[in-house]
């Protein structure tokens, strides 16, 4: 900000943070709290703006995945379920990694939850 301030003799007005606002992936995540993390970056910024004589900048950021990731869901179809006598089950769905976001390593263990009732098939009509 400095350097643009002394470069172009003009202080930035608005200041785009960017995003990189960590989400929960897991149940057990816990995600920063942008009620904690705000005055921490306000307060850091206002410090480096003090310091090189330029006025406080508006600030913005874009927090993308922290506010559309807690209300996903993502929805597959099983196609195949393959048992191996009380060691392993195996099913094959109709997406895969590349349909979601990039969160946690490949290799963790995702939570899967039925999306119908328990004993209804797939495709069997409901009741209204």
């Amino acid at each position: 900000m400095a350097d643009t301030a002394r470069t172009h003799g003009v202080p930035l007005r608005r200041l785009d943070l960017g995003g990189g606002l960590g989400i929960a992936c897991l149940p057990e995540d816990e995600p920063l709290d942008v009620r904690d993390l705000a005055p921490a970056v306000v307060d850091r910024v206002h410090k480096a703006c003090a310091d090189a004589g330029i006025p406080m900048p508006r600030l913005a950021v874009e927090p993308g995945r922290a506010i559309a990731g807690p209300t996903t869901v993502t929805l597959y179809t099983v196609g195949t379920v393959k048992r191996r006598c009380g060691l392993r089950t195996w099913l094959s769905a109709d997406g895969g990694l590349s349909d979601n976001l990039p969160c946690a390593p490949p290799s963790t263990a995702r939570p899967a939850r039925p999306s119908s009732p328990p004993g209804r098939r797939r495709g069997a009509p409901t009741r209204r």
